[in-house]
Order: structure tokens, then C-alpha cells, then sequence
């Protein structure tokens, strides 16, 4: 398939008013993400059938010319394992992309696994075998090699042949509405980037912590989200994970104590504000700071966890599809702990989080 190389916002516009009218694209980024909190785009791929365009984001200077294809329902985008270029374009243009077709998500839905990379969806679907030597190449450098052309090109060369032989296979099986439901929450702002305020959720904690120190966590992380957006660093080179659940166990009574728990990060700058955010922390009142995590499971409940996960085992075997895509090991425990949906088992997943829910009630004892 021919290959032209895009580094003129002129051409680049002319593109765009083309696709507009296309129904599908097949689409893959690459970037630069060692040293700064935010991905430095590199190349934008896309394939419409019948050539494949290699843009050159740092020569055409912004993706903004791409924001009103970005953000279309139509053409569908197709890409493989969406995440990290989702963030990329949410950043780039400031708006979520719409229309997307995950390759990798499709995949799960007909039994293949869960995880399977776009090397080996080729491999399995087209027969062709994929070089794997330009994954950590320096894609920002110009020119690029040969092999990065050809790799990069080869990103999205098969892309649109294997996303209608999943989409005839998810139609084959009645699985269209589960797939939809599972690339719009990929999609979702919130899913893509996580805002500061949530940033203690992704860390997590010990049900041990204080109340005050569940508190010291919570405003520590996003304190450092935010540091870390505004001088685009990546987290832990503005704190380590190991030195905020330090600081959040201990509750440090005097800003050596912090100090000395900091050493070698955060930088010193760094230590007022902290000592400041510990200050807040520490006069917070129990009822308002962050409701404690759960505590560790019961042996009973740990049983009653591997019941559930056998009842599940047999579902997905039914189905053909991997267990751990109806619900993940947390989702289990919250039911088995509350014998409730979880919230993340929402859409298709709903009926078997009730099933699971129904066995247990229709087992107490565990029998």
C-alpha cells in the first residue's frame, strides 16, 4: 500500500475535509513519554483502504486541525489497545475522540484473549508476521529510519480488514451492544484522565491509615497530580509512591520528621507546601476526610469469593470469553462483601453480577 508522508498543515486540512466523508479509518499514534507527565506527540497514522498517511505532528505543530474529525461520530476509528492514544488526542485537542472501533476489545468479545497484542491479531487473522524492533524507537527524531516508516505504516496497514472480521464475528454472536457499551466508556473523559482530585483512588491505601492520614493521602496526591500537570513531569518525579504512603502511615509531627521521610524526594521547594498540606490534614475532622478502605476479607469470605469465581468460570466458558472480562477479582469481593452490582459491572456485565449475587443468597453457608 503506498505510503505519503504529511508535514504541511495544508495538506494535512485538505485530508481532513476528505475524511470527513469516510466511513472508517484505521488510526495508530506514537510518542515520546519518558520524562514529562503529558505524552509528547510524534506520528499520527491513518489508513483509509487504499493509501496510508504518516503525519508529522511535530511539523504540522498542533493536532487542532484534526479536532472536528476527532470528536465526529463518523468515520469510526479504528485502533488497537485505544488508551494511551486516547489520552494523547483528549490532551491534543482537548476533547474526547468519539467514534472509536478497539480491535483489542472486539478481540476479547469473540474469545480470542483479552490482551492479545496487534502483532498477534495480524498474525492470527491476516497470516502475516510483524517486526517488533521499533516499539521503544526514538520516534521524534527526523528524519526517521526506514524501519520506523515501515513500521509505523505497518501499524495501520491491517487494521481495517481485522476490524470487519470482528465485526462480523461480534454480530455472529449478538455481541455488537456489549462491544459499543465497552468503547463508550473507553471514550469517557473521566476513563482516559483521571483528574487530580481521584488521584489518591488510583494509588489506594491502607485500611489502616488514620483518618487524618487517609486525609494527608488524598490532598498529597492531588497536590502532586496537579505539580506534575504544571511542570509536565512525570508523578514520581515529583514525589514517589513509597514516600507518599510513608508520609500518610506516619503523620510526621515536625517538618524534620517530613524531611527526613522525604529524603530523596520531593525536591526541598517542595517541603513547605507539604508541611502545609500536613497542617490541613492533621485539623480535618474524622467525618471529613476519606471514608476508610475495606478491610482484608474474612477466610469465610475468601471461600465464598472462589465459590462465586467457579459459578463466573462456567459462564465465560459458555460464552467462549475470559472470566476476568465480565468482572476482575475486586468486583467479586465487593459482591461477595455487599451482595451488590459494583458500580464498574454496569451494561451487559449487570446480569451476571445479579446471577452471582443470587447464588449467593440461595447459598449462605457457603455450600
Amino acid at each position: 500500500m503506498n505510503v505519503q508522508w504529511i508535514d504541511q498543515v495544508e495538506q494535512l486540512q485538505t485530508l481532513v475535509e476528505r475524511w470527513m466523508n469516510s466511513n472508517v479509518l484505521a488510526m495508530d499514534t506514537e510518542f515520546i513519554r519518558e520524562r514529562t507527565f503529558y505524552p509528547i506527540p510524534a506520528l499520527l497514522q491513518i489508513c483509509d483502504g487504499e493509501q496510508i498517511y504518516l503525519i508529522d505532528l511535530p511539523a504540522i505543530g498542533s493536532m487542532q486541525p484534526l479536532l472536528e474529525l476527532m470528536t465526529a461520530e463518523k468515520p469510526i476509528k479504528v485502533m488497537h489497545s485505544a488508551s494511551e492514544d486516547l489520552e494523547l488526542i483528549l490532551n491534543e485537542i482537548g476533547a474526547p475522540m468519539a467514534g472509536l472501533f478497539d480491535t483489542q476489545i472486539a478481540a476479547g468479545l469473540v474469545g480470542l484473549p483479552m490482551s492479545m497484542s496487534y502483532a498477534k491479531l495480524v498474525e492470527h487473522f491476516i497470516g502475516v508476521e510483524l517486526a517488533k524492533d521499533q516499539t521503544r524507537s526514538n520516534w521524534l527524531q527526523r528524519p526517521l529510519t526506514e524501519n520506523q516508516l515501515f513500521y509505523a505504516a505497518a501499524d495501520v496497514e491491517h487494521l481495517l480488514p481485522i476490524a470487519e472480521r470482528l465485526r462480523a464475528q461480534l454480530a455472529d454472536l449478538g455481541r455488537e451492544s456489549w462491544f459499543n457499551e465497552d468503547c463508550a466508556k473507553a471514550m469517557r473523559e473521566d476513563v482516559v484522565s483521571a483528574p487530580p482530585e481521584r488521584a489518591w483512588r488510583r494509588l489506594g491505601y491502607s485500611a489502616k491509615l488514620s483518618p487524618q492520614g487517609r486525609e494527608a493521602l488524598r490532598l498529597i496526591t492531588q497536590w502532586r497530580d496537579e505539580e506534575a500537570r504544571r511542570a509536565n513531569r512525570p508523578r514520581g518525579h515529583i514525589m514517589a509512591d513509597p514516600s507518599v504512603r510513608e508520609v500518610a502511615e506516619q503523620m510526621p509531627e515536625s517538618m524534620e520528621q517530613l524531611s527526613a521521610l522525604l529524603a530523596p524526594s520531593p525536591r526541598r521547594r517542595h517541603l513547605r507546601t507539604l508541611w502545609d498540606l500536613m497542617h490541613q490534614a492533621w485539623s480535618t475532622a474524622d467525618e471529613d476526610c476519606p471514608p476508610p478502605g475495606p478491610e482484608p476479607l474474612t477466610s469465610a469470605q475468601r471461600k465464598r469469593v472462589k465459590e462465586i469465581r467457579a459459578y463466573l468460570a462456567n459462564d465465560a466458558e459458555q460464552l467462549g470469553i475470559e472470566a476476568t472480562l465480565i468482572a476482575r477479582r475486586r468486583d467479586l469481593e465487593h459482591i461477595v462483601r455487599f451482595q451488590s452490582v459494583p458500580k464498574s459491572m454496569q451494561g451487559w456485565r449487570i446480569p451476571f453480577a445479579e446471577r452471582l449475587c443470587q447464588q449467593l443468597s440461595e447459598s449462605p453457608e457457603g455450600h
